[in-house]
């Protein structure tokens, strides 16, 4: 299978790295504008798109690592070319895009995969487990939180950049929407793109989460604190020993029985027990994405997921739907 990179920036360069050394690919060609990239002999460099199209290479499979307010063109070109693609999230920056994308995919029945990547972490894959199997109870709240101090971006705010990893794996965790949404932003700039987002969201089922991302903070946080009415989870992405916590906390609330009614007169009680770092096995997520995609090309379904389709697109519609609520709109 030929592949090719669209883009070699930061995300770009960490594809280059994996795909070079996979043995289920030949990575044939990278896309790239910047002149003097070094390149083994075998991996053919292009300056633009058209010029890869245009070229006598075959290339089946495709990589995009470009800005987000071009993953909509470059994905549609290269899908009605007849190539499969992995584009790097979010798949794009309006639901009736993406829609059109997926139409597309599948009317030319192509693979078309967004890298969620936080959906191939086992320690997410381990915390969504532990909700879908009941083990922490009813779920009450969700708090996602990522901060850090750069890289600040102007094509997209931090909700397109930061925060679309925490709705995808919101999205993960539950089918629902929300039937509530209030968020607000703060730019530092004169640019469109603002650099910190507060959100919460109400569901129905009386979850309530909340959100906040930020790249002019001190200090890089990569949390989840999960709260369910028999146990508690904390994820922590920076600590690599234990980046999982189960806590044995929960609370229920006394009311009068004989009235069967919670009034001001009801109270908590609360138990505590013990506080669990469960094994997580280590593997680098984006060779998961990559073992995932091929699996689907070559149709084997071997590969379990989290990530699919329906998660790229609700995650692009509620991250439209909160920019909505920001602008006022």
């Amino acid at each position: 299978m030929n592949i090719a990179i669209i883009g070699l920036g930061y995300w770009g360069k960490n594809y280059l790295r994996i795909l070079s050394s996979n043995d289920g690919v030949k990575l044939s060609a990278v896309v790239e504008p910047t002149q003097n990239i070094k390149l083994d002999e075998e991996i053919k460099q292009f300056y633009n798109l058209e010029e890869l199209l245009n070229s006598e290479i075959t290339i089946d499979a495709a990589v995009i690592c470009t800005p987000t307010n071009t993953h909509y063109e470059i994905t549609r070109k290269l899908l009605n070319s007849g190539i499969h693609v992995l584009v790097e999230k979010p798949l794009a920056t309006k639901s009736v895009e993406a829609k059109d994308l997926l139409e597309i995919a599948n009317k030319n029945n192509l693979t078309l995969l967004v890298d969620h990547t936080f959906l191939y972490n086992e320690a997410i894959n381990f915390a969504i487990k532990q909700i879908h199997d009941g083990e922490i109870g009813s779920l009450l709240h969700i708090n996602f939180e990522r901060t850090n101090l750069g890289p600040i971006r102007t094509d997209v705010s931090c909700l397109w950049d930061l925060t679309t990893h925490d709705i995808s794996i919101l999205n993960a965790i539950t089918k629902s929407d929300p039937i509530k949404i209030k968020a607000s932003s703060f730019n530092s700039g004169s640019s469109e793109a603002f650099d910190m987002v507060n959100v919460s969201l109400n569901y129905e089922n009386n979850l309530f989460v909340t959100l906040f991302s930020s790249w002019l903070h001190p200090e890089k946080t990569r949390k989840i604190k999960i709260v369910g009415d028999k146990k508690m989870i904390v994820f922590d992405d920076l600590n690599f020993n234990e980046p999982i916590k189960i806590y044995d906390k929960k609370f229920d609330q006394i009311y009068d029985k004989e009235s069967s009614q919670i009034d001001n007169n009801s109270f908590f009680s609360f138990s505590i027990g013990d506080v669990v770092s469960p094994f997580i096995k280590n593997s680098e997520p984006l060779q998961q994405v990559v073992k995932h995609f091929i699996s689907l090309i070559s149709k084997e379904k071997k590969f379990i997921s989290n990530n699919n389709n329906d998660i790229s697109l609700r995650t692009v519609s509620l991250l439209e739907n909160i920019e909505r609520e920001v602008q006022g709109k």
